[in-house]
């Protein structure tokens, strides 16, 4: 809720210079935005115009201008939970009218909505590769996602490094490592969705190898405050059979789990060979395991 709040005045004042006052209790000013959630509203404050309602829906909010004949206006967004209100802000951002000293709202907006779809995400990965990410600092990657979450996005998926020390770029502020406990940080402040796009390169049909692979994952997810999904690509890279792959898995699932025991856990088919293919869902239909979260599906 605190950065729901920040990223309303904090994008206002850049776009009109005006700053906004906030307070907790009932506004006693003319014009007033009441930001929160029913549920935690004190009984009677929040009361719905005919044909507005809160979704039932997570993430749902509902946004509306009331007026009454003392002429109090006031502007309210609802979110059925947190992150609702975080995109009931953002929606508010889009719909307001804004100029330096000026900020106007059209008085009959009235709307209630939630998302067709619960993952809504983007990759920004720190790496050298995307020509640009690679010379931010943590104050650009929070403006990006606070531009992201004005449009709903609910997901980021960070691209980490398993060495501390690694920078493949001249121009990188932080290692990729120092980089990702920080931005995992940073969304979890936002209530966003972190998600790691993590290869395995490492030839896992060596016991010792399999055994140094899930030591240093250990290790980033201990380092990392949030982590909600681990995606691991079949391939591009990486070419472990599945017969070595799902087993492995399996063993990093519960690796996983010692820091983070809700994240879930997907992996790809990509750039199987079509027996690959056949072992790969043989398995899944065999021991029907629970620690897969699901099955990632693209393009290739």
């Amino acid at each position: 809720q605190q950065k729901a709040t920040q990223l309303l005045l904090d994008e206002v004042r850049k776009r009109t210079s005006i700053t906004l006052k906030t307070q907790r209790t009932s506004p006693g000013s003319d014009v007033a935005i009441i930001l929160g959630c029913p549920s935690a509203m004190p009984d009677g404050q929040v009361k719905l115009p005919k044909g507005v309602f809160v979704p039932k829906e997570a993430e749902g909010y509902a946004l509306w201008v009331s007026d009454s004949a003392a002429g109090e206006v006031r502007i309210y967004v609802m979110g059925r939970d947190e992150r609702g209100m975080l995109f009931g802000v953002g929606r508010l951002l889009r719909l307001l009218h804004m100029k330096e000293n000026s900020l106007t709202l059209d008085s009959g907006t009235r709307l209630s909505t939630a998302p067709a779809n619960p993952i809504r995400g983007h990759q920004i990965g720190y790496r050298n590769t995307a020509n640009s990410y690679d010379a931010w600092s943590v104050d650009q990657y929070e403006q990006y996602f606070r531009d992201m979450v004005v449009f709903g996005t609910n997901s980021i998926e960070l691209i980490p490094s398993l060495d501390p020390e690694e920078r493949d770029s001249v121009h990188m502020k932080k290692s990729m490592w120092d980089m990702t406990v920080s931005l995992s940080s940073l969304l979890d402040d936002y209530g966003l969705d972190v998600w790691f796009w993590l290869a395995l390169k490492g030839d896992v049909a060596d016991p010792a190898i399999a055994d140094a692979e899930l030591e240093s994952r250990r290790k980033l997810f201990a380092a990392c405050k949030r982590i909600d999904d681990i995606f691991v690509p079949g391939g591009d890279p990486g070419d472990t059979h599945p017969d070595i792959l799902m087993p492995w898995l399996k063993r990093m699932a519960d690796v996983l789990h010692e820091n983070h025991p809700d994240a879930g856990l997907w992996v790809s088919n990509q750039g199987f060979t079509p027996e690959e293919n056949t072992a790969f869902f043989g398995y899944i239909k065999e021991h029907n395991p629970d620690w897969l979260a699901g099955v990632v599906f693209g393009p290739w």
